[in-house]
C-alpha cells in the first residue's frame, strides 16, 4: 500500500514512494512522472480549435424543430415556408429521408421522428441555411400539426402489462444479442444474475432488510455542446467530423444506419471540450448527415445550444432500486436480491448496457454466496437516458453503501468493520463467478482512507450548536466493458522521431500524456520526440471506445505491443548493416546494439542504410484484446473472465449538517482508489479532483426537473451546478497493487471517482444527525423533512 501526504489542500502534488521500490526494482523513467501535457499551451491560450470553432469553406449551418410534446402522433409537417425563405438550402422532414434507425444497443431511433413522437425534444423537421440567423427563422415558419397520445413518465408504470407502449415495434429492431428484450413491453433491456441460492440465503440468514433508493435525471454539463459538420460526396461517402468520444462506434452506427460499407464512413475527431459519457454515441451526426445529404454537397454544422444539450442530448438515467439484503449477526452478507430500474427515455442509447454494468457491479466489492439481480432498461417518453461517467455504477453504488451503513447501524456494527469483514480478497469470486487472481486493492483502499481521515481533521464538534458533524464511508468495485479491441501505429521516422496512430480520444482526463509516457517508457525515447494528434477513421487505426476507464489499459498494450513490433523490425534491418545475426541484437534507447560489445547504429543509420540516404517510415503495429474473456451466460450473469480488471475505491467524507435549516457543508472528502501502477500522478489526482466535485454536484443539487417528461429547468440558470465556492478540501490517495496484465501494472481509474461520494454524503449525515436520506439529491428540503420524521 502506497501512501500520500495528507495535510494538503487541493491542487498539492501527491508524494508517492519511488517506483523501483515497488516493481521488481526496475526504475521507470517516465512511468509514474508527471510530464508537461502536450496541449497544454495551446489550451490556455486558447489556440486549441475545438468543435465549434471548427469550419470549411462553403459551409452551411443546420437547425431542428423540436416536439414540443412528449408523446404524440405526427399529423402533418409542412416545410413549404421554410423552404421559400431566401437563404435557406434544405428543409426536409422524416419524408425527403429513407426508413433510417440509429443506436448503439438497439437501432430504435430515427434521424427524424417518423409517425410520432416520444420525448419532448425530438427533431421533426430540420434546415440548412446559409447562416445562423435564416436557419432559426426557417424553423419558426415550418408548420406541424400533432395529436397528443397519452404518455407513460414513471419506469416502474411503464413495466406493467397494461402500461403504454413507447414502442410498439420492439421486436422488430435490430439488436445486439446479449440483451433480452420483451416485445409488446417497454422493457428494451433485462440483465439477470444468479448465483447460489438466494431464497435459501435469506432462510439462512439471521436478519433480512429490504430498503428503496432512488436517484434523479443528471446532465453531462460539458462546457463544450454536441456538435458535428458533415459532407456527403456525390458517391455517397460521408465524411463527419465531430466531437466524439468513440469515432469508431460511430462510424460503424451510422454505416449501419445508412446502409453503406464502412470504407464510406470517415469519422474525423475534433478537439474536445469535455463528455463525461454524453458523447459516447451517435447524437448530433444522424441530423447533421442527414441535413447534407440534401445540400449538394456543402458541408453542415450543427451545434446544440445550452437547452438543447437538456432536451435533445442524453442524461444520466434515472434509477429506482430494491436491495433485499441477509446478514448473519456478526455482520457477514449471506444473500442480495436486487431489482434495479432504469428509464432510458423514449429511445434506448446506451440504456441496456448501462443497466447491464451497473447490474455486473451492483453487489458492490463484497462476498456473497447467493445473488440476485434483475436489472431492466425501460422505455418511458421521459428525457433520454445514455452513458454518464460509470455506466449505471454509480446508481447502485448509491444503494449498496447506503445500505451497508443502514445495515451496520441496526446490527450495532462500526461501518469499517462490517466492509471489511465482507471485502473481497484475492482468490474470492464475484458475484458474475469470476475469480479475482490479481489486482485487488479495496481492502489496502479502505485502511488508506480510514488512515488518511484521521489525520489533519478531527472530529471536534462545530462551534455552533445548531451545526453537527458526521463522518461517512463509501466502498465500490466496478469492471470495464470486456472483451473490447485497441489497435495502434506507431511510425517511426528517418530521424527518430516517432508519430502514435490512434483512435482513443483526448476529452480533458490527459491520456494523450499517458500514452506518450507508455511509448517513451517502452521505446526508451525522449517524450518530445512522441507525438500524438487526434483520430481520423480513415488513417488512424481501430480503438472501441474512449469510456468505460479502458483507455490506459487496451491502448497502453496496444502500444506495448506495436514498440515490440517496432524494435523487431529495426533489428531484422540492422542485422545484414552490422553483419551480424539478429538473435545478437538488441534494442536500446533508439539505437540497435551488438551484444557484448561497443557496436551499435542509430535508428537514422538503420533506416538510412537500409532504404538510402532519403530514408523512410518504419512501422509498429500493435493490437490487444484482454485474453482469457468470455460474454456472461444471459440467464444467470455467470463467466470465468467478466472483466480485464477491476477497480476499487474508498471515499470518506466529513460534513456539517445545521439541524434548522438542514443546509449540507462539505467539509472534506478524502479519496483513496486503486488503479494499478499510477502513470502519470498529477493527472490521476486531477482525474479523482474533478470526479468527486462531479459526485458532490449528483449528490447535492443537480437535477433535471421533469414533469409529464417536458424539462422545466433546461439552463444554468436553473439547473445547479457546485462552484468553486462550493469545493471542499480533497485528499486523494493511491493503492498500486500491480495488474499482472496491464502496462507497466497499470488499469483504469476515471469512473470510480464520482461512484462512492453519494453515499459517503448520506452516510455522513446520518452520522451527524440521524436522519436517513435514501433519494438523490440531497437538498436541504430533504434534510430537514427527514430531520422532523426523525423527531417525531
Amino acid at each position: 500500500m502506497v501512501g500520500l501526504e495528507t495535510d494538503r489542500q487541493v491542487g498539492q502534488s501527491p508524494k508517492r514512494a519511488d517506483p523501483s521500490l515497488e516493481h521488481g526494482g526496475r526504475v521507470f523513467r517516465y512511468v509514474g512522472k508527471s510530464p508537461r501535457r502536450g496541449d497544454l499551451i495551446d489550451k490556455v491560450t486558447g489556440k486549441l480549435v475545438y468543435g465549434t470553432d471548427f469550419s470549411l469553406p462553403g459551409m452551411l449551418h443546420g437547425k431542428a424543430l423540436r416536439s414540443p410534446y412528449p408523446h404524440a402522433r405526427i399529423v402533418s409537417v409542412d416545410v413549404s415556408r421554410a423552404r421559400e425563405l431566401p437563404g435557406v438550402c434544405a428543409a426536409i422532414t422524416s419524408d425527403d429521408l429513407p426508413e433510417q434507425r440509429f443506436g448503439s444497443s438497439i437501432q430504435d431511433e430515427p434521424f427524424l421522428a417518423r409517425g410520432k413522437v416520444r420525448y419532448a425534444g425530438e427533431p421533426v423537421a430540420a434546415v440548412a441555411a446559409i447562416n445562423k440567423d435564416v436557419a432559426r427563422k426557417a424553423i419558426d415558419l415550418i408548420d406541424v400539426e400533432y395529436e397528443e397520445l397519452p404518455g407513460v413518465y414513471d419506469a416502474l408504470e411503464a413495466m406493467r402489462p397494461d402500461s403504454v407502449l413507447v414502442h410498439e415495434d420492439l421486436g422488430e429492431y435490430e439488436m445486439e444479442g446479449v440483451y433480452n428484450r420483451y416485445p409488446g413491453t417497454n422493457i428494451v433491456g433485462h440483465t439477470k444474475i444468479r448465483r447460489g441460492d438466494v431464497e435459501q440465503g435469506f432462510a439462512d440468514s439471521d436478519e433480512v432488510y429490504e430498503d428503496v433508493f432512488t436517484t434523479q435525471n443528471v446532465q453531462h454539463c460539458s462546457m463544450e455542446p454536441h456538435v458535428g459538420v458533415a459532407k456527403v460526396d456525390e458517391d455517397g461517402s460521408v465524411t463527419v467530423w465531430t466531437s466524439c468520444q468513440s469515432p469508431y462506434n460511430a462510424l460503424r452506427d451510422m454505416a449501419n444506419a445508412l446502409g453503406l460499407p464502412h470504407n464510406k464512413i470517415r469519422v474525423i475527431c475534433t478537439e474536445m471540450g469535455g463528455g463525461f459519457g454524453g458523447k459516447n454515441y451517435l447524437r448530433i451526426e444522424p441530423l447533421v448527415v442527414a441535413l447534407a445529404s440534401h445540400s449538394n454537397g456543402r458541408p453542415v454544422k450543427v451545434a446544440f445550444t445550452r437547452d438543447e444539450e437538456f432536451i435533445a442530448s442524453v442524461c444520466k438515467h434515472p434509477v429506482h432500486l430494491t436491495f433485499k439484503t441477509g446478514v448473519k449477526r456478526d455482520g457477514t452478507i449471506v444473500a442480495r436480491k436486487i431489482k434495479a430500474v432504469f428509464d432510458t427515455g423514449g429511445y434506448a442509447d446506451t440504456g441496456p448496457l448501462v443497466a447491464r454494468n451497473g447490474a455486473f457491479s451492483g453487489t458492490g466489492p463484497y462476498r456473497i454466496p447467493n445473488v440476485c439481480v434483475d436489472s431492466y432498461c425501460v422505455y418511458t417518453n421521459n428525457p433520454l437516458g445514455g452513458s454518464f461517467r460509470g455506466f449505471g455504477v454509480p446508481q447502485l453504488t448509491w444503494a449498496h453503501e447506503s445500505q451497508m451503513d443502514m445495515i451496520a447501524g441496526r446490527l450495532g456494527i462500526d461501518p469499517v468493520e462490517i466492509r471489511m469483514r465482507n471485502l473481497v480478497n484475492l482468490g474470492d469470486r464475484t458475484c458474475t463467478g469470476e475469480v479475482l487472481r490479481t489486482s485487488v486493492g479495496v481492502k489496502d483502499s479502505l485502511r488508506l482512507a480510514v488512515d488518511l481521515s484521521e489525520r489533519g481533521m478531527r472530529r471536534e464538534p462545530s462551534d455552533n450548536p445548531k451545526v453537527v458533524r458526521g463522518r461517512g464511508i463509501a466502498t465500490m468495485h466496478k469492471l470495464t466493458n470486456t472483451p473490447s479491441t485497441s489497435s495502434v501505429i506507431l511510425k517511426m521516422h528517418t530521424d527518430g522521431t516517432v508519430n502514435v496512430l490512434c483512435s482513443t480520444v483526448e476529452l480533458g482526463q490527459g491520456i494523450y500524456t499517458a500514452l506518450r509516457q507508455i511509448v517513451a517508457e517502452r521505446l526508451e525515447l525522449p517524450m518530445d520526440r512522441v507525438r500524438m494528434r487526434s483520430p481520423d477513421t480513415d488513417y488512424t487505426p481501430f480503438d472501441q471506445s474512449t469510456s468505460g476507464s479502458r483507455s490506459v489499459f487496451h491502448a497502453g498494450n496496444a502500444l506495448i505491443r506495436g514498440a515490440d513490433d517496432l524494435k523487431g523490425k529495426l533489428c531484422r534491418m540492422a542485422a545484414p548493416l552490422l553483419d551480424a545475426p539478429v538473435e545478437s541484437l538488441f534494442y536500446k534507447e533508439g539505437a540497435v546494439c551488438k551484444k557484448g560489445s561497443n557496436v551499435f547504429m542509430t535508428a537514422n543509420e538503420i533506416i538510412t542504410g537500409h532504404f538510402g540516404p532519403r530514408g523512410a517510415t518504419v512501422q509498429g503495429e500493435g493490437t490487444f484484446t484482454p485474453p482469457s474473456a468470455e460474454p456472461p451466460d444471459k440467464e444467470t450473469g455467470q463467466t470465468s473472465k467478466m472483466s480485464a480488471f477491476w477497480m476499487y475505491a474508498t471515499q470518506i467524507a466529513d460534513v456539517e449538517v445545521d439541524v434548522e435549516t438542514g443546509r449540507v457543508k462539505i467539509l472534506r472528502i478524502v479519496a483513496a482508489h486503486d488503479a494499478g501502477t499510477i502513470i502519470n500522478p498529477e493527472g490521476a489526482e486531477g482525474q479523482i479532483v474533478g470526479g468527486v466535485v462531479q459526485g458532490l454536484g449528483t449528490t447535492l443539487c443537480e437535477q433535471m426537473h421533469v414533469s409529464e417528461g417536458v424539462i422545466t429547468n433546461p439552463t444554468f440558470v436553473d439547473y445547479k451546478l457546485p462552484t468553486t465556492m462550493d469545493i471542499p478540501e480533497i485528499v486523494t490517495g493511491f493503492v498500486e497493487t500491480y495488474h499482472d496484465e496491464g502496462p507497466f501494472g497499470a488499469k483504469g481509474l476515471s469512473e470510480p471517482a464520482l461512484a462512492p461520494t453519494s453515499a459517503a454524503v448520506a452516510n455522513a449525515i446520518h452520522d451527524a444527525v440521524g436522519a436517513r436520506i435514501t433519494s438523490l439529491p440531497i437538498t436541504s428540503e430533504m434534510v430537514l423533512n427527514a430531520l422532523n420524521g426523525a423527531r417525531a
